[in-house]
């Protein structure tokens, strides 16, 4: 860069550097511990006699974002794609630089010693936990895919990201940068031969929801039915691929730290299942597969699906007017949120037992409420189905009998017929083990109501994931994998309603057969 460009550079970064700090009301040495770097550095940035690195310019520039301070954020919010990055390379580079601006952040959410009053710091920390946030919806946003999936998760899974994060990351559960019309309506002459004016009685050009793999559109049938239409969004099915080259990567990396972990699982289970995901016809064959499953019940509700306008690449079902989750959750009496958290919970392992399948994707997003008598939830979104063998699932339930019945010697057997347990029997630590399935399965074990909370959810990560002392000594075989994803995303889902009810009920019917012996409850209520 020629000399007479790198100080005009240098003086436009040092501009940005004083306005910043004079808004936020921090001094030269509490703007350096801010951004952990010394007061030297600070001063000679705001002087311009040396250049900004490339870490702390996107620092500044997330300060500068949600301060108000440059309408790049909002321009950027506004572009429709045109198109899916679908080169491994590139969407690499684009993710790499997402978690590291979302890193930056996270290094501005220390300034509580800085600060005179809890109130000002507790801003502040908001401040730079909601700028990473944006950076991270911005990234996934445009990348989708698994990717989105991710930030999806991040967004209702307390105790991974902090609260001001999570608001901002809530915004991947049904809203991110969406295609051009005219992608669209390439999209529907690729499947069908027709755009959506021709096929439809109304179309409503701009999506009202956005997924993962598609965004989703308002239509009104000829006879007069209103629809909503997914669209895939096109090359979504490359993309997912080039993501897989990532997980393949971490799935060898876990192996060599987890000696006993199978090679490959991980990998080969989230392929099969994104994959699954990106063909259209197989979630309506899984949409009817649940509707028909649960028509007996008049609590629950699955939009049906119109299968001669649906294809590979494009899904119609029934437009279902009714409340998202947060609107329920804001406006909703405990005693409705405790019954629609037994309906979600019920219909989640009532599929897993009774039938051997369960929607592996439980997000705020894929669930609305109708408020009435009945009261019902509308269940959406079945393109991630798991499935299991009757051999698998009886081994599941013995293994939570024996862990209902405290049961030592048959916990270690099923165990080891599970493949859950690897290694030397000696080795292992075994009350460790009894107390993390304690933890795990505590609304279970408890006798009377328990309440779903963020903090138990976190207790459970805590127990299975970072304290585990058998983490070394254990392997997490392929029919988990999923399993864990829909634990931990429906136990989150019911702490968010922080629903309250019998559990261990629902599940000892679905257990034990009428009359048979049940065990007496290891846990007593909190007070």
């Amino acid at each position: 860069m020629p000399r007479t460009k790198e100080r005009a550079s240098r003086s436009k970064e040092a501009q940005r550097l004083k306005r910043v700090r004079h808004t936020l009301g921090l001094s030269q040495r509490e703007l350096a511990d801010e951004m952990r770097v010394g007061p030297a550095a600070i001063a000679l940035w705001e002087s311009a006699s040396r250049t900004m690195p490339g870490p702390a310019l996107r620092l500044l520039e997330l300060f500068e974002e949600e301060l108000g301070m440059t309408d790049e954020h909002d321009t950027r919010e506004k572009k429709t794609l045109e198109r899916i990055s679908t080169s491994w390379l590139g969407r690499s580079a684009r993710l790499t630089r997402g978690l590291v601006g979302g890193a930056a952040g996270l290094a501005g959410a220390a300034v509580s010693s800085l600060m005179q009053g809890e109130e000002r710091a507790g801003e502040l920390r908001a401040v730079t936990q909601a700028a990473m946030a944006r950076k991270l919806v911005s990234t996934f946003g445009e990348l989708k895919g698994v990717s989105m999936k991710l930030g999806q998760m991040l967004s209702y899974l307390d105790f991974a990201m902090p609260p001001a994060a999570r608001e901002v990351l809530s915004s991947l559960q049904n809203s991110s940068p969406p295609l051009s019309p005219e992608v669209v309506v390439d999209v529907f002459l690729e499947q069908h031969g027709k755009t959506p004016k021709q096929l439809f009685a109304e179309w409503s050009s701009s999506p009202f929801a956005a997924a993962s793999l598609g965004q989703v559109h308002r239509a009104r049938l000829h006879d007069g039915q209103e629809v909503a239409v997914k669209v895939q969004y096109p090359g979504i099915e490359d993309a997912i691929r080039c993501d897989l080259r990532n997980v393949a990567l971490m799935d060898r990396v876990l192996t060599t730290l987890f000696p006993n972990q199978d090679k490959g699982v991980l990998a080969a289970e989230l392929e099969e299942r994104l994959l699954e995901e990106c063909d259209y016809t197989i979630e309506a064959k899984n949409q009817e597969e649940f509707a028909a499953m649960l028509a007996h019940r008049n609590d629950v509700l699955v939009p049906r699906v119109h299968r001669a306008l649906s294809s590979k690449r494009i899904l119609v079902s029934d437009f279902v007017q009714a409340e998202s989750f947060a609107s329920f959750n804001a406006g909703a009496t405990q005693a409705e949120k405790n019954r629609d958290g037994q309906i979600l919970f019920e219909v989640a392992w009532r599929s897993i037992f009774d039938h051997g399948t369960f929607n592996a994707d439980p997000h705020p997003g894929n669930y609305l409420f109708l408020r009435g008598a009945p009261l019902r939830v509308v269940l959406l979104d079945f393109g991630c189905v798991k499935r299991y063998p009757p051999d698998f699932r009886a081994l599941w339930k013995r293994l939570l009998r024996s862990t209902l019945e405290d049961d030592r010697e048959a916990i270690l057997q099923t165990a080891h017929e599970m493949q859950l347990i690897r290694g030397e029997p000696s080795r292992f630590n075994f009350d460790y083990h009894r107390q993390m399935l304690h933890a795990l399965y505590q609304p279970w074990l408890t006798g009377g109501a328990f309440r779903f909370s963020s903090e138990y959810v976190s207790e459970t990560w805590r127990a299975m994931i970072v304290d585990n002392q058998n983490k070394f000594r254990m392997n997490m075989p392929r029919e988990w994998i999923f399993a864990n994803r829909l634990q931990w995303g429906l136990f989150a889902v019911l702490a968010l309603l922080d629903a309250e009810a019998d559990w261990r009920t629902i599940i000892l019917d679905l257990l034990y057969a009428p009359g048979e012996p049940r065990p007496e409850p290891l846990l007593r209520p909190a007070a």
